[in-house]
């Protein structure tokens, strides 16, 4: 028999999973590609650039850079490199030094319909971290050191993806993945999304694709403001990051199931500026204890 505590979280989620329901009913979320041409060469919303950003990956902080081109042909390559040289220590929440930077880099070539062609993931991780942390800190990432390379190509009709990974120059593991029409793999979620503030969509939806080739339903709601204050309540943010010029456009995203919402009902938040709509100025959602940020410099 299940006790009266547990029995007043179930009733609770219930009531929370039907309350969500209800909301969600209330608002019309189309397909976002339903109402976006997929023939056309979106690309060209890009313009060839540099930018660079303070980043934070869960306990890893430190710099990003993102690196824009527009190919002859319509295609975007995009490099971004991530230097993590400070990470927080998971029990004090003190910031350590690592005594050797992190880095990865990551080279991803969009169609001009901005679907995903191909992309090259390279890291160079190093588990001298332990001797910062004071304990076997690699450990809580043991995924990431079981490879050092992942590639990932489009099929010739685009509709599948094909994932391997490599250590040592030998492929440990290879991946083939659905890549549907509504499909959006979460590499190139900050590029595509401004379809959705071009065609002046307010809410729409469409499926998320992890790495591993899991698929959530993402709902989005686009809202335009100045300040972002409300946005980053429970957020360690670094407030003199949080200030630019203009209207800007927030995309708020969160799990469509109710289900999946009870156990992770955190919100993900993409700022562009309005009248720029491809330039992202800063990003940051999930776990508040092991949350993801970056923020474009002034």
């Amino acid at each position: 028999m299940l006790s009266r505590s547990t029995q007043q979280k179930l009733t609770f989620s219930a009531v929370l999973a039907g309350l969500l329901a209800c909301a969600s009913i209330a608002l019309a979320f189309d397909l976002l590609f339903s109402r976006v041409r997929t023939d056309h060469a979106w690309s060209e919303l890009y313009a060839s650039g540099e930018a660079q950003a303070y980043v934070r990956d869960g306990w890893l902080m430190g710099q990003g850079t993102e690196r824009v081109v527009r190919e002859i042909g319509g295609q975007l390559r995009i490099v971004q490199e991530r230097t993590y040289t400070r990470a927080k220590h998971p029990k004090t929440g003190k910031l350590v030094t690592l005594p050797e930077p992190w880095q990865i880099r990551a080279t991803l070539v969009l169609s001009p319909a901005l679907r995903l062609v191909s992309v090259d993931t390279t890291l160079e991780l190093h588990r001298s971290i332990d001797q910062a942390m004071g304990f076997a800190f690699s450990d809580k990432l043991k995924d990431l050191f079981d490879w050092q390379q992942v590639r990932v190509r489009a099929s010739a009709d685009g509709r599948e993806l094909v994932r391997s990974t490599f250590r040592a120059g030998q492929k440990v593991e290879t991946t083939r993945m659905d890549y549907d029409r509504d499909t959006i793999p979460i590499e190139i979620v900050g590029t595509v999304l401004p379809l959705a503030l071009r065609t002046h969509l307010d809410t729409f939806e469409f499926d998320l694709m992890l790495p591993t080739g899991a698929l959530h339903r993402v709902r989005a709601r686009v809202l335009r403001t100045r300040d972002l204050t409300h946005f980053a309540q429970g957020y360690p943010l670094p407030a003199d990051q949080l200030h630019f010029e203009g209207e800007l456009a927030v995309v708020d995203l969160w799990l469509a199931s109710p289900f999946k919402y009870v156990f992770f009902p955190h919100h993900f938040y993409f700022v562009y500026a309005r009248e720029h709509p491809t330039v992202l100025l800063a990003f940051w959602g999930g776990d508040p204890e092991q949350h993801l940020q970056a923020m474009r410099r002034h």
